[in-house]
């Protein structure tokens, strides 16, 4: 989530994959991200394919456009941490 609350680059992009496997089976082999993402994903109606494409293409649009991705406190703390160890 972004600090508004609203979903960050990465979750519009799980979110959507997951959305995407309810149309082509075997998409998503695997999903081990938080079980409420894919809980909610799986009782939400069916999205129709051209609302996709129009989140895909909102997505990308976003990516271009330079959306900070947004992290959680754990891992902005890695990403802070990183190369600050002992040598």
């Amino acid at each position: 989530m972004t600090e508004r609350g609203d979903p960050g680059l990465v979750d519009r992009y799980v979110t959507l994959g997951l959305r995407l496997g309810r149309h082509i089976d075997g998409l998503v082999d695997a999903y081990y991200g938080p079980p409420g993402r894919a809980d909610a994903v799986a009782v939400e109606p069916v999205h129709p394919p051209d609302q996709l494409v129009a989140e895909a293409r909102k997505l990308l649009g976003d990516i271009d456009a330079g959306e900070r991705l947004s992290m959680d406190p754990m891992e902005q703390l890695r990403h802070d941490g990183v190369g600050c160890g002992p040598r």
